[in-house]
């Protein structure tokens, strides 16, 4: 159901077609222009007429609020359309956004200044530009389904939004991203400090290769015996960990996108460290009921993985004795950030660095950090004047 435009050859005329679903029987409108957008404008001023006449032989209930058709469109339309894990993050957003702000509004009343002023509100609270277009594109893809679906309103005021990001936000944003080399050696020498028990230790390690790998923590944890290879020195990700996870039970998924699906190569530091817990985790073995130790996590406490939760939880306590800042939006994911920022004033190739991190060839999150900076721009000086003075 919708409006179609040909160009006619024997005519040279524009062809539009608009059809419709009513009480079950298809409806048609059709007619020619001599221009192509006088075509489509005919053609939805048709298909739109066509809607009324739907909407007005379909009885529906006036008062049906947002907060009770969302839910019924994620439960009953949307649920084995989406992954499991996109399905989360909508319940999310709906439950802690959309339903506190909008769920009491009746579906019919919805208007677009005061979607606006939704969005608006999301902005001041400091989200970021991403997760507010989530958010829209939540909203977006329901009203849609109430447009053509249950044709129950006629234009979706979540289209063609305006989200006014505040640039002080978005820079503050882009410093929570990443940490200096400055906080980089503090968090290192405190959390050695902080080591009084095994889990400690476990995430202390854990937090270096996360730094010298750029690995996702999902890919991390995920990370068993068998996928590192000490002859060749590395370690292949081919899975990642469900944050819906049990101990007892893991939940293996697969990784982000094709892309994610890599060999790294590891430092001599991050082996060093892989060899420690290999060891550690085969004394476990032997001190443990065989049972217990089903899955060789390389990062493991008593034989389970440690979990992000734990990593978040030492990760907040190392900031706290440090006095580094706690990135509250990027706690754990800014190492990754770290560590490609690393890479790029290191002089590493984009193509390299994109390969390396499992990220796509048009990643924004790589190219984000080729702009440059002071440090790049010294780094740039520093190479060129080497090259100049070789040459001449």
């Amino acid at each position: 159901m919708a409006v179609s435009i040909n160009y006619d050859e024997k005519r040279k005329k524009y062809v539009w077609r608009a059809r419709a679903s009513i009480n079950g029987k298809q409806k048609e409108r059709s007619g020619a222009c001599k221009l192509k957008r006088e075509a489509q404008d005919t053609g939805n001023k048709a298909y739109n007429e066509l809607l009324r006449q739907e909407k007005a032989s379909i009885v529906y209930d006036n008062n049906l609020t947002i907060k009770d058709s969302i839910k019924e469109w994620l439960d009953e339309y949307k649920h084995g359309t989406i992954s499991v894990k996109t399905e989360k993050i909508y319940r999310g957003h709906i439950k802690n956004h959309i339903i506190p702000h909008l769920g009491n509004f009746k579906v019919t009343k919805l208007n677009r200044i005061t979607y606006q002023k939704f969005i608006n509100k999301l902005v001041e609270k400091g989200y970021s530009k991403k997760t507010i277009r989530l958010i829209n594109a939540i909203m977006c893809n329901f009203l849609d389904f109430m447009i053509h679906e249950m044709r129950m309103i006629d234009y979706n005021c979540a289209s063609k939004i305006k989200i006014k990001t505040d640039e002080t936000n978005k820079q503050e944003d882009e410093k929570n991203m990443f940490y200096t080399d400055d906080e980089i050696k503090l968090i290192f020498e405190y959390s050695r400090k902080l080591i009084k028990n095994t889990r400690n230790e476990v995430c202390a390690d854990f937090i270096e290769v996360l730094l010298y790998t750029g690995l996702r923590i999902s890919e991390l944890l995920a990370i068993q015996e068998e996928d590192y290879d000490a002859e060749s020195g590395t370690m292949s990700i081919n899975k990642q960990l469900s944050p819906d996870h049990q101990i007892n039970n893991p939940i293996f998924t697969p990784l982000k996108t094709e892309d994610s699906y890599r060999e790294v190569i590891l430092d001599s530091r991050t082996k060093k460290i892989i060899q420690k817990r290999l060891l550690v985790n085969k004394k476990e073995k032997l001190r443990l009921p065989p049972n217990i130790i089903q899955h060789n996590f390389i990062f493991s406490c008593s034989g389970s993985t440690i979990g992000r939760s734990a990593v978040r939880r030492y990760i907040h306590k190392i900031c706290k004795a440090s006095g580094v800042r706690y990135h509250e939006k990027h706690a754990i994911h800014a190492f990754r950030h770290t560590h490609i920022k690393q890479l790029v004033e290191a002089g590493v190739p984009q193509v390299v660095i994109q390969k390396r991190i499992g990220h796509s060839k048009n990643s924004a999150i790589t190219a984000h950090y080729m702009h440059t900076d002071n440090k790049m721009n010294e780094l740039a000086s520093k190479n060129y004047e080497k090259l100049i003075s070789d040459r001449f």
